[in-house]
């Protein structure tokens, strides 16, 4: 039960399924339509942008641990998911790199995302359902589509923008 240290591509040329635990994520993670999951906390340092994505149709991307992107700026993470959906599960630490969903049905953020001077841009067909705090410590930006807000969303000095309807279920 260590972790898997991923520095070279996997992609399946196919609607085959991809399911890791605990990763040290150096390299990009591909399906065309399958779903793609890591049961474990996932460290990005692949020390330049990297890709996890299912294609433009079917296929969910899930982080079910934490997701933690290195400092320096240059582990930005796309995650594209065409008509699933992405689910973030645990705590995402941005630092100062973005973090972008590129496509997807619909986005669950469940423990939240916080960072320092990255970007935050989630692009959903549907809505993104928001019940950890979005938190940006320094001028990073945030930018959601329609979204259900169960948590606050805050930056110091960034730009906060949506871009559909926004729907208050903080209690």
């Amino acid at each position: 039960s260590g972790t898997t240290d991923v520095n070279g591509d996997l992609a399946m040329s196919g609607a085959g399924t991809i399911t890791l635990d605990a990763v040290t994520l150096g390299a990009d993670v591909s399906t065309v339509g399958g779903a793609i999951s890591f049961g474990g906390a996932v460290t990005g340092d692949k020390g330049s942008a990297t890709a996890v994505g299912t294609g433009s149709g079917a296929g969910a991307v899930t982080f079910g641990s934490t997701l933690g992107l290195t400092s320096g700026g240059v582990d930005d993470l796309t995650i594209t998911a065409g008509t699933g959906a992405v689910t973030l599960t645990g705590a995402v630490t941005l630092n100062d790199n973005d973090l972008t969903v590129a496509s997807s049905t619909n986005s669950v953020i469940t423990a939240g995302i916080s960072g320092s001077t990255g970007a935050l841009d989630i692009t959903d067909s549907g809505t993104t359902d928001v019940n950890g705090d979005l938190a940006m410590s320094g001028a990073g930006t945030i930018t959601l589509d329609a979204v259900t807000l169960g948590a606050d969303v805050s930056t110091v000095g960034g730009a906060i923008s949506f871009g559909g309807a926004v729907t208050g279920d903080k209690g």
